[in-house]
């Protein structure tokens, strides 16, 4: 692909030594890929091979349900911030443009489910899940992002996973996410693309709603 294709790429810092890696994993997956997850402007993809699942790739939907609201490659920066404030996030490696519009980002493989995948199977969360611990450390992850002007903007159930072993939330897909400086409302903004003044979810309402859903499904599954 890249021999055929212009492209544009940001690497994330202390990444450069996977580039390589992560090139050849997107013309595999391009080749022959398995979806591990989707929304409604993205899918996200591992490679076939077992070696290569320590990386997946997020590719954005050329025409989305949703508009992304971010590019990817300033999606990767916010989320590499996030990454350097020990923010339990996705490590990105590099978000790549093709001159046909395609967009990737090349990140870590989170081995765990999202909030929504178990309630939506019914399942229960892993034995390494605690329940009040859970809801403490993300409520102490967002005020990080928001003491240095990083808001998420768009969080759901789906948005939040569960790592397996360690039992700990990590937080996924900032492409709703913005640096706000100080004074301007982070959940307001203009969208220069389309002159349209956006409205966004508040992180801490929407966190408060998260924890009161996955609450009542946990009461579900135990009865």
């Amino acid at each position: 692909m890249f021999e055929r294709k212009k492209y544009i790429e940001v690497i994330a810092e202390g990444q450069a030594e996977k580039v390589e890696a992560a090139h050849d994993l997107i013309d595999e997956i391009m080749a022959k890929r398995v979806k591990i997850g989707e929304g409604k402007n993205a899918e996200v993809f591992f490679s076939s091979k077992g070696a290569k699942q320590d990386l997946c790739i997020k590719q954005l939907r050329q025409v989305p349900e949703r508009p992304h609201y971010q590019s990817i490659d300033w999606e990767m920066k916010l989320q590499d911030e996030a990454h350097k404030l020990e923010v339990k996030v996705p490590q990105p490696i590099l978000a790549l443009i093709t001159e046909d519009d395609q967009s990737f980002m090349v990140m870590e493989t989170i081995k765990g489910k999202s909030l929504q995948d178990i309630a939506g199977q019914a399942l229960n969360p892993p034995a390494s899940y605690k329940h009040e611990e859970f809801w403490g450390k993300l409520e102490d992850m967002l005020a990080r992002l928001h003491d240095n002007r990083i808001y998420h903007r768009d969080l759901h159930l789906g948005n939040i996973m569960v790592d397996f072993q360690s039992g700990e939330p990590v937080l996924i897909d900032f492409g709703w996410s913005a640096y706000v400086p100080g004074g301007d409302d982070p959940y307001r903004e203009v969208n220069v693309n389309i002159n349209h003044l956006e409205d966004f979810s508040n992180d801490d309402e929407r966190l408060k709603r998260c924890k009161r859903e996955f609450s009542q499904h946990l009461t579900e599954v135990s009865q």
